[in-house]
C-alpha cells in the first residue's frame, strides 16, 4: 500500500485517497508514503531479529558474523578512491552500529544495545548542523523585510486592492503570507495549478495586479523605484496593472494551450477581452459601465456593477472549485473567475463556503461519537463481568 501510494499518479491507489480522504490532498509529495513501505519493513526486521536473538543455533551466529562482515567488506571496496571516502562514511557508521548492537542483542546486553542506539542516533541527527560559530544565519533573514512590509502596507491603506510580485531568492521566502499581503507567485509546493501556470509572464502579473515588486535588481515591467530598505532589497512599482473587478464586452475562445500567447498580448488586451476556453454572449456598447467592490475578504466579495449592455464582470481571484456566486461562474483566462451580466444594475457576491472542510469536520465528529459509543459499551460490558455471580471451587 506504501509503495502504491508513493507512485502518485501513476496509481489508481494514490487517486482514490486524494478524492476521498480529507486533508489527503495537502501532502506534499506522494513519494513520502514510501514511509509506510519502511514501517512495515522495520516490523518485520524486528520479528526477524526477536527470532534471531532467541536462537540457540550456532548456525544464527555465524549468519550474523558472515552477514557483518559482508557489509563491511562491500563498504570497504567502495572506498578505493580518496572522494569517495566521505561520501560512504555515513554507511560505513551505520554497518559498524547496525553490527554492534546486534551482538549486543545476541548477548542480551540490554545497557550496551541501548547506548549504542544512542550513540548512533547522535551521530546521525547531528551530521549536518551548521558549526556554533556560524550564529543563526537563516533566523536573522526572518525580519529583514519588516521595513518592506510596513511600506507595503501603507501604501494598501485607503487604496484599491493590489497584489506584490517578488523575485526569486527573496528571504523569508514567503514574506507576503507572513505580512498578510497579496503576492502573485504562491512560492509553495501547494501552490494551484491555474497560478502557477504563466505566473512569471509579465501579462499574467499585470492581470493579477501586481502594483509592485520586490527585489535586489529591477525589472523592466516596473518602472518607477519607491522604497529601499535597510536589508538591500528595493521596492519598484509601476501604473500598468488590472483592478481587481472590471468589465469586459469582447469575448474569444481559444484552445487551454494556445492561453500564453494571449497572455503575450498584453494588459489592455486582457481588460478589454475575455478570453476563455467556452463561448460567452457578449455585447459592445459605447457607455462605460460603473464597478464598485464593496467588500473584499480571502472567502467574500461583494460587487456592485451597473451595465450599460450585456457584459461580463471580471473577478482577479484565483479560479479553484469551491467558489460559489450569484451568477453562474465563468473560467476566465485559465485562472480567475468572471460572471455574465445583462444590461442593469446588479449586486454580485462571490463565496467560498469550504463545503469539504465542513465534510472533513462532520467526519471527524462521526468518528469521534462512534468512538465514544464504543468505549461506552466496552466499560458497560466490563463491569456487567466484573459484578457477575463469583464461582466458589468445589
Amino acid at each position: 500500500a506504501g509503495i502504491l501510494l508513493a507512485m502518485g499518479e501513476s496509481s489508481w491507489l494514490h487517486g482514490l485517497f486524494y478524492a476521498a480522504f480529507p486533508l489527503f490532498d495537502k501532502m506534499r509529495m506522494p513519494s513520502m508514503a514510501a514511509l509506510l513501505t519502511h514501517v512495515a519493513v522495520l516490523l518485520l526486521a524486528g520479528l526477524g531479529l526477536d527470532g534471531f536473538r532467541k536462537s540457540r543455533a550456532p548456525l544464527a551466529y555465524a549468519l550474523f558474523a558472515c552477514a557483518t562482515a559482508a557489509f563491511f567488506a562491500v563498504a570497504y571496496t567502495h572506498v578505493t578512491a580518496k572522494p569517495h571516502v566521505k561520501a560512504l562514511e555515513p554507511l560505513a557508521q551505520f554497518g559498524f552500529f547496525a553490527g554492534a548492537i546486534g551482538l549486543a542483542f545476541l548477548s542480551r546486553n540490554v545497557p550496551a544495545a541501548a547506548a549504542l542506539a544512542g550513540l548512533e542516533l547522535g551521530a546521525t541527527t547531528n551530521a549536518d548542523f551548521s558549526e556554533k560559530e556560524l550564529g543563526w544565519q537563516h533566523v536573522a533573514k526572518l525580519n529583514q523585510l519588516d521595513d518592506v512590509a510596513a511600506f507595503l502596507r501603507k501604501q494598501a491603506a485607503g487604496a484599491a486592492p493590489f497584489r506584490v510580485a517578488a523575485e526569486n531568492g527573496v528571504e523569508p521566502t514567503h514574506f507576503s503570507t507572513m505580512y498578510g499581503i497579496d503576492d502573485v507567485g504562491g512560492n509553495c509546493c501547494g501552490v494551484l495549478k491555474v497560478t502557477l501556470n504563466g505566473h512569471w509572464m509579465e501579462g499574467v502579473q499585470r492581470l493579477l495586479g501586481a502594483r509592485f515588486y520586490v527585489g535586489r535588481e529591477p525589472n523592466p515591467a516596473y518602472e518607477k523605484q519607491v522604497f529601499e530598505s535597510k536589508s538591500g532589497f528595493k521596492v519598484w512599482e509601476t501604473a500598468l496593472y488590472a483592478p481587481r473587478v472590471f468589465t469586459v464586452h469582447q469575448g474569444k475562445t481559444v484552445a487551454e494551450d494556445a492561453m500564453a500567447f494571449e497572455y503575450d498580448r498584453g494588459l489592455r488586451h486582457l481588460t478589454t477581452t475575455l478570453v476563455t476556453t467556452v463561448p460567452v454572449p457578449l455585447e459592445t456598447c459605447g457607455v462605460p459601465d460603473e464597478v464598485k467592490l464593496t467588500n473584499s475578504e480571502a472567502r467574500y466579495a461583494r460587487i456592485e456593477v451597473n451595465m450599460a449592455c450585456a457584459g461580463a464582470l471580471v473577478f482577479t481571484h484565483s479560479l479553484f472549485p469551491g467558489w460559489e456566486a450569484s451568477h453562474p461562474i465563468v473560467p476566465a483566462y485559465n485562472k480567475v473567475m468572471a460572471v455574465a451580466l445583462s444590461k442593469g444594475r446588479h449586486v454580485v457576491e462571490f463565496r467560498y463556503p469550504a463545503a469539504k472542510l465542513k465534510q472533513g469536520a462532520a467526519l471527524c465528529l462521526v468518528g469521534l461519537l462512534s468512538l465514544a459509543l464504543w468505549w461506552f459499551v466496552y466499560l458497560r460490558k466490563k463491569r456487567s463481568a466484573m459484578a457477575g455471580p463469583s464461582r466458589t471451587a468445589v
